[in-house]
């Protein structure tokens, strides 16, 4: 059953050449530098500081299984049914019908800063995932 894509907002998507896509990594700082490229200013500090420990043990691998690396991709997140959950929706649109989307669903987020997030997947920005296997 095919999904409705969130609408997505109306900023540019972070892009690499050929050239800087090797080297992008070594050029930047790991951790919130690579986070604040590739999500924007949209999400709140606390919420980086909680997805970064995370992202090379359980999300990038599990990305990578399912969609392949050197892809782009897109997510949405949105507030749990708890008041400390966080989900992040992501999946290729390229194989939208064929590939289901995977699904995180995060515990421990920061209060203060999940109430922000909307509610409803529906209402959710769209980020488009570029170079996020770069980082290792």
């Amino acid at each position: 059953m095919p999904r409705q894509e969130p609408q997505r907002k109306k900023i540019a998507d972070q892009w690499y050449s050929d050239n800087e896509r090797q080297t992008s990594q070594t050029k930047t700082s790991r951790g919130i530098g690579f986070f604040r490229r590739l999500f924007g200013e949209t999400l709140a500090q606390g919420i980086l500081d909680k997805l970064e420990p995370i992202w090379n043990s359980a999300i990038q691998p599990a990305l990578i299984k399912k969609f392949g690396g050197a892809t782009t991709l897109y997510a949405i997140f949105y507030a749990g049914k708890s008041s400390d959950e966080m989900i992040i929706e992501v999946w290729d649109p390229q194989y939208i019908n064929i590939k289901p989307s995977e699904v995180f669903n995060l515990r421990g987020m920061p209060l203060e800063e999940i109430k922000y997030l909307p509610k409803a997947r529906e209402q959710a920005d769209c980020f488009s995932l570029q170079n996020w296997e770069l980082y290792r």
